[in-house]
């Protein structure tokens, strides 16, 4: 029996081996060169390789100095290879493969187009694929895609883009930071909040490209980092007016399963210098807050913010930052992915703005409000070395959320040299919770201990940052100029929890199997802010050479008091363990020098920066407190910056950098 198990693997591996032997390759290699009809070579011509079948897209490339192309390790089938230069009359062919590993074309001749046949061409040539420079623009009408589709899926036709399941954009594998609209910025900071809901019949072209950082664009002075960029171009008829969608569901009753229903809609009206935005959404299928699939272009044309980043430095930031809201950030709630228990969701909001060269400005409302219960029942066996024990529970959690959100942002083109920029985002929520468990625990000597808790929770919550960012060009040099910026951010928290856990024993407990029963009061105020300001000056001093210095400083002042109270025989009794009260102030300042070089794509910087953190505080279990500890610290240290960008063109690029 093991002789013939050996004979049939021998016989498999014999016919693998057959097939893919060198006289039928699976794969080959498709290479060729675009030359005029005098055999001069046509440099940068788009060269794609399109099915046979539905001439999809499979690969494109562009041609070197020399004319020359190649398609590496291409699967075995029928293909039609499209070559197209300016000016020339597109080339086609199609493809059959020969057997062999290489299959060269050699000189591969276009004609140019004369004044006859000039429009026959612009009408019936249209390639799915152009390379202009660094950017590549595809023909959205090349792609097809299902009525009803989004620019999302049309995304997922175009080659070199790739979308993971949360909507997450790759273009020639760099994630798309910005997305625009016949180049202005209506659709927030986050591609995928546009990208899921507008509609791909109005899109007419999708360029993908780097773009400068604000910086660059204000100084003139290209600092090597790219932002990568995609710009959908409307048709005409969608370039004015309105467009949205409603969608609903719902579903009957069945096998203890209560009926469930959603229903969330869009509308947005805009044209080149207004828009209006209203979205809204119900549901009671774990969809919390507004989903990936559902959020839309609703922050608008100045809700995406290259002007925004109001701490300078080597990486243009967030060397300090300011946050304590958790899950609840100022942002608008996005998430795709479904909660646990059932849920019961209601949100909505109004969004505005105003676009123009000189002045931008945009405001938005939005709330959101969840309530989840959640029934679990739970078994649990554990194995030691001493002992083994099983747990059972059984726990019934509802928990209840709301959240009202403001964002304010206001930009001025004082004139050709000076801009100021104002942003505000604010949040207040409400939110309560509670949980009832029930807890048998069952030990191997036949000990058991039930344990009854319930926990009641309610907290009051509000958030806010507030930026103003001022930017000046100096006229007496190009590249010259200065940027300062203040924020002040503050959050607080209040929040009450009531804590009610009860034991019961039967069998042989011993006092060490024993828990105290807990009733407590727990009462958390807590308050921070923070302050900050930022200053930079960019000086060219050659050619080729920039000098960059910067200063960052921060005030940052936290206050918590904790209180917590044991109850018992009608009397509260502070726990001075569990209490706590702190202040701290932290003090920081940074200081930094760089120098850039930048020539025909090459980016290099160097620079040193150094940090001072001084923290100063005291605590106590109680605020009144005889006596507080106090704390006093200080860090200083040097932080060295090493930066590399190198476009090597053809849309290929090296990054690399010490920090």
């Amino acid at each position: 029996m093991r002789n013939l198990f050996l004979m049939a693997v021998l016989c498999l591996l014999t016919a693998a081996l057959y097939a893919q032997s060198p006289s039928s390759p699976a794969r080959f290699t498709l290479q060729g060169q675009a030359v005029d009809t005098a055999s001069a070579p046509l440099a940068s011509s788009t060269v794609m390789l399109l099915s046979a079948k539905d001439s999809s897209m499979v690969n494109f490339t562009r041609t070197g100095d020399n004319g020359a192309f190649s398609f590496k390790n291409i699967k075995a089938g029928n293909y039609v290879l499209k070559i197209s230069f300016v000016g020339y009359i597109p080339h086609n062919q199609v493809i059959k493969p020969t057997g062999d590993a290489v299959i060269d074309l050699g000189k591969l001749k276009l004609k140019p187009i004369t004044r006859e046949l000039m429009e026959v061409v612009v009408r019936t040539a249209k390639a799915p694929l152009t390379i202009k420079g660094d950017t590549i623009e595809y023909n959205a009408s090349s792609f097809k895609v299902p009525p009803g589709s989004t620019v999302e899926d049309l995304l997922r036709k175009l080659p070199g883009v790739q979308i993971d399941q949360d909507g997450n954009i790759k273009a020639q594998g760099q994630d798309v930071k910005k997305l625009t609209v016949d180049g202005k910025s209506f659709f927030g900071n986050d591609p995928k909040q546009a990208t899921k809901n507008l509609q791909a019949e109005a899109i007419t072209k999708v360029q993908v490209f780097n773009d400068k950082t604000e910086q660059a664009k204000l100084t003139g002075v290209d600092d090597g980092k790219k932002e990568k960029t995609i710009n959908l171009e409307l048709k005409e008829e969608f370039k004015k007016g309105g467009f949205g969608k409603i969608t609903a569901a719902a579903g009957p009753a069945s096998n203890n399963v209560s009926a469930r229903a959603e229903v969330k809609g869009i509308y947005n009206k805009f044209n080149s210098k207004h828009q209006f935005s209203l979205v809204g959404l119900g549901n009671n299928t774990n969809q919390q807050g507004l989903s990936q699939n559902d959020y839309q272009d609703f922050r608008g044309s100045n809700a995406y913010n290259s002007n925004q980043n109001a701490d300078f430095g080597f990486s243009g930031g967030n060397f300090f930052y300011f946050s304590d809201s958790g899950d609840e950030g100022l942002g608008i709630p996005v998430s795709g992915r479904q909660g646990v228990g059932f849920s019961n969701n209601a949100a909505g909001g109004a969004n505005y703005n105003f676009d123009t060269k000189e002045k931008k400005w945009s405001g938005s409302y939005y709330y959101n409000q969840t309530r989840l219960e959640l029934d679990a029942n739970r078994q649990r066996n554990v194995a030691l070395p001493q002992s083994t024990y099983t747990t059972e529970e059984n726990s019934n959690q509802v928990n209840f959320n709301g959240n009202h959100r403001v964002s304010l942002r206001y930009e001025k083109q004082i004139d050709t040299l000076n801009t100021l920029v104002f942003i505000n985002n604010s949040r207040y929520g409400l939110g309560n919770a509670h949980l009832s468990r029930t807890q048998s625990l069952v030990r191997s000597n036949g000990a058991t201990t039930d344990n009854v808790s319930t926990n009641g929770s309610d907290q009051k919550q509000f958030a806010s940052s507030n930026s103003l960012i001022y930017r000046h060009k100096m006229r007496s040099k190009k590249g010259r100029s200065l940027a300062a910026s203040a924020t002040y951010e503050v959050n607080t928290n209040n929040a009450n929890l009531i804590l009610d856990s009860q034991n019961t024993y039967s069998g042989p407990i011993t006092a060490a199997d024993k828990s105290a029963d807990v009733h407590q009061d727990q009462h958390n105020n807590i308050v921070r802010s923070e302050y900050k300001a930022s200053l930079q000056y960019v000086e060219p001093f050659a050619k080729r050479f920039t000098w960059e210095t910067f200063y960052n400083f921060s005030l940052r002042n936290d206050e918590v008091d904790r209180d917590v109270f044991n109850r018992g025989d009608g009397r509260y009794i502070h726990n001075d363990t569990l209490s706590l009260y702190y202040k701290n102030n932290y003090v920081y300042n940074r200081l930094g020098s760089s120098v850039r070089y930048s020539y025909k794509g090459l980016n290099v910087s160097v620079g040193l920066a150094g940090q001072r953190f001084t923290l100063n505080g005291q605590f106590a279990p109680d605020q009144s407190a005889a006596t507080f500890t106090p704390i006093s610290r200080v860090f200083t240290t040097m932080i060295p910056n090493v930066g590399l960008n190198y476009d090597l063109k053809n849309n290929k690029y090296l990054y690399g950098g010490i920090m």
